[in-house]
């Protein structure tokens, strides 16, 4: 399909006419003080006041004998009102503080068309009309429709469609449009990609976008953590005015003056009760809980379920990958190595056949797109940097894929190049090799291996400076029945892929240890990529590091008794991350994981609160707690100290109102014997 976009003169009218491609928040004061007023604390102040006016006209109606002091009512009316004004400030500060956390949110940069050419846009400047690329994993920027190509995509946050469901034309389209889907192509804001590549025309930019209207996010957060501390203090504020008030009655039934006690003793109950209701509910823990989540997003933390803060204290196991630290494009291909061992200084020193088929063995099993303009989108951050590198590299011969299979080592996938047909596999370094008899030097010559061991060990070697090393070879043999073709196969190279982020790993993983948190480094990396990473982590006990074949060869019994001890577990996959977390689970340790919705989607379920580096609203319909889009061990750490202090000013807060009621009970029972 050809497509060119908007040219910039096209996209800055659409600007003017529909704004910019963003959503502003702002807090509105005058509609909190309005929930002040209602509030519980407020009326009872009120109250309290109106019975003292009752008390003042019956003793000027000489109905009583004392006419009591009017001091009490402008008190109590006064009180009212700072109760109101109290309320309305803390809902506002709580309101702003969270508008500014998504006012100010990172913005992500998208591939768009602009004249037929592929650039590079933030997410603010995409205007209505605009071709913008997605891939497995990108977040839809605005609401548009699939302008070419097909995607799966998870929209079940508007409830218009099944949990993941084809946006291009299903045969079973009528059912969806019953729905709500407007279109067959109709792709809404803040969904996600989860498999497919192609483009989409935005049709609906900022507040005008689907999402807009359903956006209810705030920070309620109801906490049943300390229920029953918030209980106590309910039950000790009514006792406490039933005595208060049954002492003030009893004491004017003695002194004879029976009405002068009951306006007095349901004056003082009346003010306990408001004390105890003071921000009532849980607004005093939304307020602070809004504090720590603005706190948390200087530091690159945006919280979106406030209520992972009662989760994370108690966590005992946090599971990762590597160094905990989820790269959202920053990793790059610091060099290559060719069949023979030799370093290659640049793609260009390589023969022609070989860059071919270096260059034709990346694109195919990648999960990333690379466009005929050289444009790089989608997929994981690895596989974009490799085709980052290879993109430059002449040649590109018309392939059509036509079988795949891939385990948790290596890839293949089987195309037909001008009528011939080839599988290109890509993986771990042993596991590539492995297979291999023949291998291509840069020099485009064809040779036996006699040096296979070396080469692992190399790549070994290479993995203990904390890179990681991706191998790729050929064969002429087809993948059939979802099956590696037998034989053997001819080495090609090895990329060496280099993460830009420095980790704080080392010292975020002491604090946990401090706090008594062990963390489990659940890893597809090889072994020597964790030696490295567990030798920067300052931790004081290394433990065990158990590769996935290890893990699956342990009964439950065993695993249960080792667990203590293990430390990481290599050339891991999607099972080994769900039997650590249930063996977690069976041990009565509340766990954490941090990953990649994605990858670890399955093994969030099953853990007790989850970090991922990929979050969209949608996703909390089956994850409780994947809340944090940071995703590392630095942000676990932080966490986890932001979600103790959140516990003890949530303790402190009701433990000041019980203590209140108490005093104001003593204090009004004193007053009245006083007199």
């Amino acid at each position: 399909m050809a497509l060119s976009g908007l040219s910039e003169r096209e996209a800055e009218a659409s600007r003017q006419k529909y704004g910019f491609n963003e959503q502003i928040y702002e807090a509105n004061f005058a509609e909190k003080i309005l929930y002040g007023v209602k509030s519980l604390s407020c009326k009872l102040f009120v109250i309290a006041a109106m019975v003292k006016i009752i008390a003042l006209l019956l003793g000027l109606l000489e109905i009583t004998e004392t006419v009591p002091d009017v001091s009490g009512i402008f008190i109590f009316a006064g009180l009212a009102v700072l109760c109101a004004f109290l309320e309305a400030v803390l809902r506002h500060v709580s309101e702003k503080n969270i508008s500014e956390i998504r006012t100010c949110a990172r913005q992500s940069e998208y591939n768009v068309l602009r004249s037929g050419k592929a650039v590079v846009i933030d997410e603010k400047m995409l205007a209505v009309g605009d071709v913008v690329y997605l891939a497995s994993g990108d977040k839809v920027p605005a609401d548009g429709i699939v302008a070419d190509g097909q995607f799966i995509v998870d929209q079940s946050e508007f409830g218009i469609l099944e949990k993941i469901e084809k946006t291009t034309p299903p045969s079973t389209f009528h059912g969806n449009k019953t729905m709500g889907l407007k279109s067959a192509y109709s792709l809404y804001k803040g969904s996600v990609i989860t498999e497919g590549s192609g483009a989409m025309k935005i049709t609906a930019i900022g507040e005008n976008v689907f999402a807009a209207e359903k956006n209810h996010f705030d920070t309620r957060i109801y906490n049943e953590k300390y229920s029953g501390l918030l209980r106590a203090g309910s039950i000790t504020g009514i006792v406490c005015s039933v005595i208060t008030a049954l002492t003030a009655i009893i004491y004017g039934a003695v002194s004879g003056q029976i009405i002068i006690g009951i306006t007095e003793g349901v004056a003082a109950a009346a003010v306990i009760l408001a004390v105890i209701c003071i921000c009532e509910k849980n607004l005093m823990a939304e307020t602070v809980a809004a504090y720590i989540m603005k706190k948390l997003h200087k530091n690159n933390i945006s919280l979106l379920n406030p209520d992972l803060l009662n989760s994370m204290q108690d966590v005992k196991v946090v599971f990762t990958d590597k160094f905990g630290a989820l790269t959202e494009g920053s990793c790059v291909v610091s060099g290559f190595i060719d069949g023979s061992g030799n370093q290659v200084d640049g793609l260009e020193n390589v023969d022609e056949k070989v860059l071919g088929l270096i260059k034709t063995a990346a694109i195919n099993t990648s999960s990333s797109i690379l466009e005929s303009d050289n444009l790089v989108y989608g997929g994981t951050p690895v596989d974009r940097a490799i085709l980052n590198y290879v993109k430059k590299a002449s040649g590109r011969a018309k392939v059509k894929k036509l079988s795949n299979v891939e385990n948790n080592n290596m890839k293949g996938v089987t195309v037909n190049i001008d009528g011939k047909l080839a599988t290109f596999f890509k993986g771990r370094a042993e596991a590539v090799i492995s297979r291999c008899s023949d291998s291509f030097s840069a020099d485009g010559k064809k040779r036996k291996i006699t040096n296979k061991d070396a080469l692992i060990k190399l790549a070994a070697t290479i993995s203990l400076t904390g890179n990681d090393v991706i191998a790729i070879a050929v064969s002429d043999k087809a993948i059939k029945q979802n099956v590696f073709p037998s034989g053997s196969y001819t080495f090609i190279g090895m990329f060496v892929v280099h993460d830009k982020v420095c980790s704080d790993a080392g010292e975020a993983m002491q604090k946990l240890e401090e706090k008594g948190v062990k963390t489990i480094l659940i890893t597809s990396a090889s072994r020597e990529t964790v030696i490295y990473t567990l030798r920067k982590t300052a931790s004081k006990n290394k433990g065990v590091i158990l590769s996935s074949e290890q893990l699956s060869k342990m009964n439950d019994e065993q695993l249960k008794r080792k667990y203590s001890e293990i430390k990481a577990i290599v050339n891991a996959n999607r099972n080994d991350k769900i039997r650590m977390a249930e063996a977690a689970s069976e041990q009565g340790l509340r766990s954490c994981v941090i990953g990649s919705e994605y990858d670890d989607i399955h093994m969030f379920d099953e853990t007790d609160a989850a970090i991922s580096s990929h979050v969209c609203p949608s996703s909390m319909h089956s994850i409780s707690d994947a809340s944090v889009k940071a995703c590392s061990i630095k942000s676990a750490a932080e966490l986890h100290a932001e979600s103790i202090r959140y516990s003890g000013l949530c303790k402190m807060f009701a433990s000041a109102r019980i203590f209140c009621a108490v005093v104001l009970m003593l204090m009004t029972i004193i007053s009245i014997i006083g007199r």
